[in-house]
């Protein structure tokens, strides 16, 4: 009903009431953040039965959720991020050594080192032609190896069967620097081998946005495709090399005193104990800057021209992997866990397989005696077809 106010009709209380109702809806739906449609476009199809399932078991405590629950109105779709740490000229004066482990090779392996080359870079194998003789020995061989660098070397220890690169010796440089960290290792979406309660319960949460992922994002200690990487994996790191050489010097004396008393020993879980503990400065990538575990995040990256390293024309066909949700293009992708599910697929997709733009008779990598072996002679029958394979045992005298 309107009643008369002055000679005007004014509306009666109740439709104020209906139309100050109106204007709040209207104000919340304009406001409703953009980041939740953003995250429907990146879970593809194949994740439809995730984001179905209930987000159980996001069991941290209250005031770390409290910690983790900035809203998702805060993100508004733009890329995120690392914190801007000032990287003086440091990366262009620092010595970088990339090194791994293996005895032999296999396909694995020669995609490392014709990726590593493809980036100019050329890593040193420990153990290389030399016998197995078990996890200790590993350990062992490669503190031998560090105790040999200058101590403000960085050093980049990765997986040696597979890890693919694609960044310069600048940009790996660059991206360890900007984390301000004595050590750097890979954060993951699955802790392994503690227990969930013990995961859930002690490892440091992600800077990333509690919602990095979307409105089905999960904190949990076992893997899921939409879980924050938080959780160190022991497969890639990078670091100053004395304080490396502590670091494996301690694993080093773990090994021992567990193998003694008659157990298996586990980078895996003496790494992770090492880093709840506090020691020797270690911090995990979470922005996967440096380095990105492939587990459970096959559909996290998204192919784009590599306009750092070259030319537009040549960028065109040499292309990087970005983490759709950070903006960065992770130095390495180590394919962990079931990250080998496509890691051949990424290897064919990636520019530095193909002969015409890799030239694969340069491609190199280093024993720890300086010897530099050649790439061809060692791992070019791994990418024969069927017929070149027959071919070629028909020309073996192995045969007569």
């Amino acid at each position: 009903m309107l009643s008369l106010l002055n000679g005007r009709r004014v509306p009666s209380p109740r439709v104020l009431v209906l139309v100050a109702t109106l204007a709040a809806a209207l104000v919340l739906l304009i406001a409703m953040p953009p980041i939740v449609i953003m995250s429907a476009k990146h879970c593809s199809a194949a994740d439809g039965d995730v984001l179905a399932r209930p987000t159980a078991r996001t069991s941290h405590s209250r005031h770390v959720q409290e910690a983790l629950d900035s809203s998702p109105a805060a993100h508004t779709g733009q890329a995120l991020r690392p914190p801007a740490h000032t990287v003086v000229n440091a990366a262009r004066n620092a010595n970088l050594t990339i090194a791994t482990f293996a005895t032999s090779a296999n396909r694995g392996f020669c995609d490392t080192i014709l990726s590593a080359a493809a980036y100019g870079l050329v890593p040193t194998v420990i153990g290389w032609g030399d016998p197995w003789r078990g996890y200790r020995s590993k350990v062992v061989t490669t503190l031998a190896f560090l105790k040999s660098l200058p101590p403000e070397n960085i050093v980049l220890f990765h997986d040696g069967f597979d890890v693919h690169f694609q960044a310069s010796k600048q940009q790996l440089l660059a991206a360890f620097l900007r984390q301000n960290a004595s050590i750097l290792y890979m954060a993951e979406k699955n802790c392994w081998p503690m227990t969930d309660e013990r995961c859930d319960a002690a490892f440091p949460v992600s800077p990333l946005p509690r919602w990095a992922w979307g409105p089905n994002t999960v904190y949990q200690a076992h893997s899921h495709v939409l879980n924050i990487p938080h959780f160190i994996n022991a497969g890639t790191m990078m670091g100053y090399a004395r304080t490396t050489t502590a670091l494996f010097s301690e694993m080093a004396r773990r090994v021992a005193e567990i193998e003694l008393a008659g157990n298996k020993a586990d980078d895996q879980e003496i790494v992770g104990e090492l880093y709840l503990s506090g020691a020797f400065g270690i911090k995990l990538d979470f922005w996967m800057d440096a380095m990105m575990s492939m587990h459970f995040s096959k559909d996290d990256t998204t192919l784009q021209p590599d306009f750092v390293n070259f030319e537009p024309a040549e960028a065109a066909v040499r292309r990087v992997r970005r983490h759709k949700i950070t903006g960065t293009v992770p130095g390495i992708l180590h394919f962990n866990g079931n990250g080998k599910n496509w890691m051949e697929s990424f290897a064919k997709s990636s520019w530095w397989r193909n002969t015409t733009l890799l030239a694969r008779g340069s491609v190199v990598f280093r024993t720890v005696g300086g010897e530099t072996v050649q790439w061809e002679p060692v791992c070019s029958r791994f990418y024969l077809t069927w017929p070149q394979w027959i071919a070629s045992l028909l020309d073996s005298s192995v045969l007569f």
